[in-house]
């Protein structure tokens, strides 16, 4: 079982580490939609990128790719790069309820 992060981020990579480093801290994987693809290897699990069309269009974008890639993929959260996960509980626990 695996539960994904899914979210655009337009935030320079230090920046945005300061988030997606809660995300993963809390059992997430991420998968990141940008612009280029000009960020660092291993902040994200997986990485998109191309011009941006809405955040709608990205998180489905990037939900549809993970679940192809992913097949142990149980759960989606759709996020942002200025939001963080649930402190309380990890991602496998949430999945489990």
């Amino acid at each position: 079982m695996s539960v994904w992060v899914v979210m655009p981020s337009k935030r320079p990579p230090e920046e945005a580490e300061k988030c997606l480093s809660r995300w993963r801290e809390m059992g997430y994987k991420i998968a990141l939609w940008r612009d280029d693809m000009n960020f660092p290897y291993g902040v994200a699990d997986y990485i998109e990128a191309g011009p941006y069309a809405g955040y709608a269009a990205s998180v489905n974008a990037l939900a549809s790719e993970v679940l192809r890639v992913d097949e142990s993929c149980d759960w989606l959260v759709a996020a942002g790069d200025d939001m963080l996960p649930d402190p309380n509980k990890r991602a496998d626990q949430i999945a489990r309820e």
